[in-house]
């Protein structure tokens, strides 16, 4: 079944006159959310997972939809690894635990700095190799000038955690992960739309980070997507006031070049490529501009050409914040910290379905967070 995570208030499904609260809610479905989704409840659910309320020092204003990329979970032998909501900011540690369908404990936490401070906030995963698990931090800072974090490697097996590297500071918070020629890539936002950098670490031969570009060549912001997509790492990123965002492509060589480059409205602060992902053979991206009247897409690019695949509308105009494809289908996830959830399918990039009315409650109340995964078989 195919795991969201919701947080806001609402009211859980229910044929009977009592009608119990939903604060912190997971909807599973196991037909793709196609005409139903369902709320997990005691005793088979997974516990809250970190909500948005512990990136207020980051992802505030414009930015309150910068939640991590590819996302802040991941699926592992069917189970769900997910960062949990269950500590304090700045008095106790972020927390990552694991969810096998009927039970969830408790994992490890995020260690304190060289300082001995405690961090913040799990920022994104992902899974590498089916065994190693790359975590991201929030750790420190309350603006561009001061971020700071760190990246790990976890372990699910042994469940040890092992900095990779050291942190990045001055500003700098590794928001975007991927995994490309052997490499593990790490792309920084600064949470306002300037610019970011992208680097790169090779796991058993590096002992620290090499910094592969600077997004200010482009003239252009953080970075807040990856994909390795036909042998060339897309880059997607954010953008300041006045300058639409873009998609940097690396080739092989290692020269980067613009891609696309977004339209839609007025160019506002944090108008950016929030997310993306392969369905067949063609790359979709989640576009969006938070303008007065704001402008929502998916591009989609088949190696040569991107055209618009889809147009947010209504209930479905919201960032994308997170992208995944079950059944050789694509489910794009809509939300952000002041922003009902949204929900939209396709199996072939030409015909989508509008599947928000499925998540009972979210088409006014409810947010979804770029926390998703799958479990069972």
């Amino acid at each position: 079944m195919v795991l969201l995570y919701l947080v806001g208030t609402t009211a859980a499904p229910s044929t009977t006159t009592w009608v119990p609260e939903d604060t912190h809610g997971w909807w599973w479905s196991t037909i793709k959310f196609a005409g139903a989704a369902n709320l997990a409840t005691t005793p088979s659910n997974p516990k809250a997972a970190r909500e948005w309320s512990k990136l207020s020092s980051f992802a505030t204003g414009n930015g309150a939809m910068l939640g991590g990329a590819p996302g802040s979970g991941v699926t592992f032998n069917n189970h769900l690894i997910y960062p949990g909501n269950d500590y304090t900011v700045g008095t106790t540690y972020p927390t990552i635990r694991i969810f096998d369908g009927s039970s969830d404990r408790l994992m490890a936490t995020i260690p304190p700095t060289s300082t001995g401070a405690i961090p913040k906030a799990i920022m994104s995963m992902i899974i590498v190799g089916g065994n190693t698990i790359y975590v991201s931090t929030l750790d420190s800072g309350t603006s561009a000038a001061d971020y700071a974090g760190r990246v790990f490697a976890f372990d699910p097996n042994s469940q040890n955690l092992t900095p990779v590297a050291t942190g990045f500071s001055s500003g700098e918070v590794p928001y975007a992960l991927a995994w490309h020629m052997g490499r593990l890539w790490v792309g920084t936002n600064k949470g306002n739309g300037t610019a970011g950098k992208v680097y790169f670490f090779r796991p058993g031969i590096d002992t620290a980070w090499t910094t592969d570009h600077l997004m200010s060549t482009e003239t252009t912001g953080g970075v807040v997507s990856f994909y390795s997509y036909l042998g060339k790492l897309y880059v997607g990123s954010d953008n300041a006031a006045g300058a639409f965002a873009k998609v940097l492509v690396r080739d092989s060589a290692g020269a980067y070049t613009t891609s696309l480059t977004a339209t839609g409205g007025t160019a506002r602060v944090n108008n950016g490529f929030l997310s993306m992902m392969l369905l067949g053979t063609n790359l979709y991206v989640g576009y969006w501009n938070p303008d007065t009247t704001a402008v929502s897409k998916v591009y989609k690019f088949d190696g040569t050409n991107w055209t618009t695949a889809y147009t947010g509308a209504a209930t479905t105009l919201r960032p994308y914040i997170g992208m995944l494809v079950t059944d050789n289908y694509l489910l794009t996830i809509g939300g952000g910290s002041a922003l009902s959830a949204s929900l939209i399918g396709t199996s072939d990039g030409a015909t989508w379905d509008n599947l928000t009315p499925f998540l009972t409650g979210a088409t006014s109340t409810e947010t979804a967070l770029p926390i998703f995964g799958m479990v069972g078989s």
